[in-house]
């Protein structure tokens, strides 16, 4: 799958998700993503934390089984982020925070 799986028009609260909180300085803003998504969920109302949590599980079933370069090109290029996960289990951990985002682990 190219990155056209992720054009901006598809994923555009994941997208703002990105831009908002795994940008350029979410490592000194926030430690590491998993504490991004954190201070999302504390920052979001329901519905906007709902709909970024719908994207992202749309973008984990698109990018499952693509190389990690890809997934980090499309997060990159597609979605705005900064955030470059180094293996599918970091976007595993990444789905764990979103989905219980007060007990999520340290990455």
């Amino acid at each position: 799958m190219s990155s056209k799986a992720a054009e901006k028009n598809q994923y555009p609260a994941l997208r703002a998700f990105m831009h908002g909180y795994l940008h350029e300085d979410y490592a000194e803003e926030y430690g590491t993503a998993v504490d991004a998504v954190r201070e999302f969920r504390f920052d979001s109302d329901d519905d906007e934390y709902k709909s970024v949590v719908s994207e992202w599980k749309r973008f984990m079933q698109h990018m499952k089984s693509q190389p990690i370069r890809t997934v980090q090109k499309v997060i990159r290029q597609e979605l705005g982020g900064a955030w470059m996960p180094s293996s599918h289990a970091d976007l595993e951990m990444l789905s764990e925070a979103f989905a219980h985002p007060k007990a999520a682990s340290q990455e």
